[in-house]
């Protein structure tokens, strides 16, 4: 399996996003709201057919991107090898979660929309970006099937955790992230678990691809 990747948000493309999110939680991810908000900076609205073509998908996805950029952005100073990698994963979803702190309304309505079965499979791809993004920046060199073991998992809880604070607006801060902890906790415990499961699928996938190279 080759690794997802993406090019960093444009410069046109990231101001809009942030335009439309201020309208999002009176419009939802609608064309009326995305007409608007190119207006609002100036554009004529047919810039939406080039930046974002496949609407509304492509602006929910530009959306978990743009909170994915946001994450990495508030960890540039931090050096990720003064940190355990429990620590680093935590430190990283808890700066991503603050990042859309701000945004519920339009976490939700973005949920809402990848909520359908048939959105499921883009709507986890986005996820898998984002899971992706963490563990390259707390030094994830994983190749084999842990690679795809580990984004699994973080998907698991970066998404549980969304719906955890999505599911009661008087949740705290501090209430999220220590639901957030626990998750955390329960998937490095499962992560042991089935360390004896991913040692023999670990070894057929590195077979897997000696064959496919000779």
């Amino acid at each position: 399996m080759e690794k997802l990747t993406r090019p960093p948000l444009a410069d046109e493309k990231k101001a809009l996003i942030e335009e439309i999110l201020k309208n999002v939680p009176f419009d939802g991810f609608e064309e009326s709201c995305f007409v608007e908000s190119a207006k609002k900076l100036g554009h004529d609205p047919i810039i939406l057919d080039a930046l974002f073509p496949e609407r509304p998908a492509d602006i929910v996805k530009a959306f978990s991107q743009w909170a994915d950029e946001e994450m990495l952005a508030s960890l540039a100073n931090v050096s990720p090898a003064d940190l355990s990698v429990r620590g680093k994963i935590k430190l990283a979803v808890k700066s991503r979660m603050k990042c859309l702190w701000a945004h519920k309304e339009a976490v939700r309505k973005a949920s809402a929309y990848w909520s359908r079965p048939d959105r499921g499979l883009q709507g986890g791809k986005s996820v898998w970006y984002t899971a992706d993004a963490i563990w390259d920046w707390a030094g994830d060199t994983s190749e084999d099937i842990n690679h795809y073991t580990k984004r699994m998992l973080l998907s698991g809880v970066v998404t549980s955790t969304i719906l955890y604070w999505l599911g009661n607006d008087e949740r705290t801060e501090e209430q999220v992230f220590d639901f957030l902890d626990r998750r955390i906790e329960q998937v490095v415990t499962v992560g042991k678990n089935i360390g004896g499961v991913t040692k023999p699928l670990n070894w057929a996938y590195q077979m897997f691809k000696a064959k496919g190279n000779a």
